[in-house]
């Protein structure tokens, strides 16, 4: 009788203790949450952090870490936990997004094996191709990003990534009068794509046509007031004008929105202090 009181009182100080438990992992997982809408990140890696000692497996835990340390612009140890979750979450939702990281950091090598990975599993997904695309384009890998946006643009010829991509090919293979040929009729196609837009503007600077690059910049802007290739192309815009100063406060915005190209923006920098 008293072992069967004795394992009966047990039971209930699990369960008491379970439900304890339970409570305080809901407490940090509204609190994870909260503090991140208030952007106060400090409370999200502390909630973060008190979670995965609850459950130290839990990969929801692992990407709240890794969105935080994304948002701080700690592109590498958002990659680290993006590469842990996928430990104990291995689906191809958790590699486009390790995937995805690698193109920030620009670890083409490893951004197209993961992309290999995926395709494996969803063969002919036209997002993964198209990154892997780039990547082949940034590794100087020409015949392999050929065959991938010609795959594409088979299947769907308006595919502004993959067309964009393109420019990339013909610039290669061919020169950059027919890249720039190809390029404006993107834009005629699609004149309010800020990525289009942006890319007529620089090739525009490129030919001392200040006046109308600076049009076409904030035209990018009015359709995507937080993109932050328009802020750094903006910046190598003043840069021109001798607009030290204001290019180095585009530079700054431009990092709030997103934190990549760091290679440019370095020299960016480094031409505003000149």
């Amino acid at each position: 009788m008293k072992y069967i009181f004795l394992i009966s009182a047990l039971c209930i100080s699990f369960s008491v203790s379970s439900q304890r438990i339970g409570k305080e992992v809901k407490r940090l997982d509204e609190l994870f949450l909260s503090c991140f809408e208030k952007r106060d990140f400090q409370c999200c890696l502390e909630s973060a952090q008190k979670l995965l000692e609850f459950d130290s497996t839990n990969a929801r835990y692992m990407n709240n870490l890794a969105a935080v340390y994304s948002t701080l612009y700690q592109d590498s140890l958002a990659l680290v936990w993006r590469e842990r979750a996928y430990q104990y979450k291995r689906d191809t939702q958790q590699l486009f997004s390790i995937m995805r990281a690698e193109i920030d950091l620009e670890m083409f090598d490893a951004c197209i094996r993961d992309c290999n990975a995926i395709l494996e599993v969803e063969k002919g997904n036209l997002i993964v191709l198209n990154s892997r695309a780039y990547a082949y384009l940034m590794a100087d890998r020409y015949e392999l990003a050929r065959t991938d946006l010609v795959y594409i643009l088979k299947r769907t010829p308006d595919d502004i990534t993959a067309n964009i991509n393109w420019i990339g090919i013909l610039e290669h293979y061919y020169d950059s009068a027919t890249a720039y040929n190809h390029l404006k009729k993107l834009y005629e196609k699609n004149p309010k794509d800020s990525g289009i837009i942006l890319r007529v503007a620089n090739r525009t600077m490129e030919d001392g046509l200040l006046d109308e690059a600076e049009l076409l910049i904030e035209k990018a802007l009015g359709f995507e007031w937080d993109n932050p290739d328009a802020y750094l192309l903006r910046a190598k815009l003043k840069l021109k004008r001798g607009n030290k100063k204001g290019a180095l406060i585009d530079i700054r915005t431009a990092q709030t929105f997103h934190h990549y190209k760091l290679e440019y923006i370095r020299d960016l920098e480094a031409q505003c202090k000149e």
